[in-house]
C-alpha cells in the first residue's frame, strides 16, 4: 500500500479515521467469541457505532441492523446457551472457532503453528495463563486490532515505512490465517445454530471479512 502524499494532511486524516473504525471493529467483533457478558444487551452505544462503522468503512449495513434487531429477542441467558453449544460443546463441536479444525480436520494443527509465527513477527507472546488456541477466531481478530492499531500510531506520528509493514503484515495475516477458514466457520454456524442472533452474527462475519478481500 502507498500512502497519500505526506503534505496531504486531508487524505492522511481520512486514512486515519477509517483505520481507527477498522481497529475498532476487529476487536468487538472478537468480542463475540469469548462467554456472552451483559454489556451485549446493555451498551447500546457500542452497537450504534457497529452500524455506524459499517457505513464508514462502505460495507453494507442490512446485516449489521439484522444482529441489533435480533438481540432485541434474546437473553443473556438464552445467548449463553447457544454459545456453549455453538463453540465450547458438551460432546462435540457445531461450530470450532478454530482455522485448525477447518483447515486440517484436528485442532492445534498447522494453523495454529502459523498463527503463532505471526504473533511473534509481531513481537508478541500469548499469557502464560491463556487458555485459548492461537487460532481462535477472537485471537486473531485481536491480533488484527493490535496490528491496525500499530499503523495508525506511525501514521500519527508521519513515520509512513513503519505503518507500511504493519499493514503488510495486516494483509499476509488475512490472507494466511484468516481468509482461508472464515467463509467454512460462519457456514457451520448458520447451519447448526438455533439463534436468529448468532445466525446474524455469522452474516456479520461473512459481510465484513468479504469487504477486507477488496
Amino acid at each position: 500500500m502507498d500512502y497519500p502524499d505526506k503534505k496531504n494532511e486531508n487524505e492522511i486524516i481520512n486514512l486515519i479515521y477509517k483505520k481507527a473504525h477498522l481497529r475498532d471493529l476487529y476487536r468487538f467483533l472478537a468480542d463475540f467469541f469469548y462467554t456472552p457478558k451483559n454489556y451485549l444487551e446493555e451498551n447500546k452505544k457500542a452497537w450504534i457505532q457497529l452500524l455506524e462503522s459499517f457505513k464508514i468503512l462502505e460495507i453494507d449495513p442490512s446485516s449489521a441492523l439484522e444482529l441489533i434487531n435480533n438481540l432485541d429477542f434474546a437473553s443473556i441467558e438464552e445467548l449463553l446457551v447457544e454459545f456453549t453449544r455453538l463453540f465450547i460443546g458438551s460432546f462435540e463441536y457445531v461450530a470450532p472457532p478454530y482455522a485448525s479444525y477447518y483447515l486440517e480436520g484436528r485442532l492445534f494443527g498447522d494453523s495454529a503453528l502459523k498463527a503463532l509465527e505471526f504473533y511473534k513477527k509481531a513481537e508478541l507472546n500469548l499469557k502464560d495463563d491463556f487458555n485459548e488456541l492461537p487460532d481462535h477466531i477472537a485471537v486473531q481478530f485481536e491480533f488484527m486490532s493490535y496490528l491496525i492499531s500499530q499503523e495508525v500510531k506511525y501514521l500519527y506520528e508521519k513515520n509512513y515505512p513503519q505503518a507500511s509493514k504493519f499493514y503488510q503484515l495486516q494483509r499476509e495475516f488475512l490472507e494466511t490465517c484468516v481468509f482461508p477458514w472464515i467463509n467454512s466457520f460462519c457456514n457451520k454456524i448458520k447451519e447448526g445454530t438455533h439463534s436468529k442472533f448468532y445466525y446474524s452474527l455469522a452474516d456479520v462475519l461473512q459481510s465484513f471479512i468479504y469487504a477486507q478481500k477488496t
